[in-house]
């Protein structure tokens, strides 16, 4: 029987090139679930032996596979130019405690191939070094990254580093100097990012957008710090500046403002090329899915509970998201999930429905290191655009605020 998980909490694009050097990438279950305390996200070679050593990584951590192969002696020599950005800088956010925050550091792992394998030196890219020259240092016409994600903190010698479990306090070392980042307990820590690399012989760039979720706990047991998710699910909004600033005189309204962009990711489990699950979106006024919120309204932020509504202390507005496939998704604030519904396609027609396959991003890598494997996700991109109720009646002034919860349901 089929079952919907409901998450409240972003694309993944693979580019082939067709010159003579081929490349493809995809991300890997790594993005989803980040312990953003943990003190064993220090990168290192792979080693498969799970969360437990700073000094090897295993999938748990890995964000990506990028791979290259029908390299000549010609494009060896060149470099591959190797950049990270992130549109807050290379931190995980929590969405509702935005004062809350961690650095983090991306490290790539080449390996080369013409039949065995030969592991190359890693490097990081972070908020004070984005850009990485890279030359292949073996004769080899295949090569890939393993790319990790790694969450710096201090190591103070002896075993022991710089996460405080019992004050919530991270410590990192910046520029030889120690900053201090307190952590909230949350589960909605994210970040995107734009992997991109370049090389003379490769007929467009290779790009990756990858949203990042993750959590903090307040847990003083620190191998209880590990990646929690299950789908491999991860979504990120980021909330354009005129989301705090519109209009509400006469002359804005009726007009759709955008607001933010929605960027949302769902994973196949592993390299063999397994299917990602079902998965829809969509919007309410409600932080519950299975309770049908009311209009969306904007409100003066004076009003206590008991004060009435009126047209002059507030006034509803619509949202849609545009989707970057030039799909159009409305809502008024009152949808919720219908927990009778047992399948995304069942789900109503309003709802962002990924359930076919232009939903499916598909990369496969050619390369002897990976043997012809497949990878698979499904991924919803969109802008979010509000419209405030067209209405003659002038607010009192003052500062409106209303609230958009985003819900995200997956198909078991």
């Amino acid at each position: 029987m089929k079952r919907i998980v409901i998450a409240l909490l972003v694309l993944s694009l693979s580019i082939i090139s067709l010159s003579a050097m081929d490349s493809a990438g995809s991300t890997f279950s790594g993005f989803a679930g980040i312990p953003v305390g943990s003190k064993n996200y220090q990168g290192g070679s792979w080693s498969g032996s799970g969360e437990t050593d700073p000094e090897h990584s295993s999938d748990a951590e890995m964000i990506a596979l990028i791979s290259f192969w029908n390299i000549d002696s010609a494009s060896r020599s060149k470099p591959f130019t190797i950049s990270i950005s992130c549109p807050n800088g290379m931190y995980m956010t929590s969405i509702s405690n935005p004062t809350f925050k961690r650095p983090f550091e991306i490290e790539f792992n080449p390996s080369y191939s013409d039949g065995g394998t030969v592991r190359g030196t890693g490097f990081k890219l972070s908020n004070d070094n984005p850009v990485y020259q890279f030359t292949m240092t073996q004769n080899c016409n295949n090569m890939w990254f393993d790319v990790v994600v790694c969450l710096p903190v201090k190591d103070l010698g002896g075993g022991n580093y710089g996460m405080d479990y019992e004050s919530d306090r991270l410590t990192v070392v910046e520029n030889g100097r120690d900053v201090v980042y307190p952590l909230v307990e949350a589960d909605d820590y994210t970040a995107l990012v734009t992997i991109k690399i370049e090389h003379d012989d490769l007929a467009q760039p290779l790009e990756l957008l990858i949203p990042f979720s993750g959590y903090y706990k307040h847990d003083t047991t620190a191998t209880n710090h590990k990646n929690n998710s299950t789908y491999f699910v991860a979504m990120d909004v980021q909330t354009y500046p005129e989301a705090k600033n519109i209009d509400l005189g006469v002359s804005n309204r009726g007009k759709w403002i955008s607001v933010g962009y929605l960027s949302f990711l769902i994973n196949g489990q592993s390299l063999g090329g397994n299917p990602p699950n079902k998965a829809a979106i969509f919007l309410s006024s409600s932080p519950v899915a299975t309770v049908a919120g009311e209009e969306f309204t904007l409100k003066k932020d004076d009003l206590t509970y008991t004060d009435v509504l009126t047209t002059t202390n507030s006034i509803k507005f619509e949202v849609q998201l545009i989707g970057d496939d030039g799909s159009i998704n409305a809502f008024d604030g009152t949808d919720s999930f219908d927990t009778s519904k047992t399948t995304i396609s069942a789900l109503p027609e309003n709802f962002v429905r990924l359930l076919d396959d232009s939903s499916v991003n598909h990369t496969v890598f050619r390369d002897p290191g990976h043997n012809s494997k497949n990878m698979y996700n499904r991924s919803y991109n969109g802008t979010m655009q509000v419209k405030i109720e067209q209405s003659d009646v002038t607010l009192a002034a003052g500062k409106y605020e209303g609230d958009i919860y985003v819900h995200v349901l997956v198909e078991k």
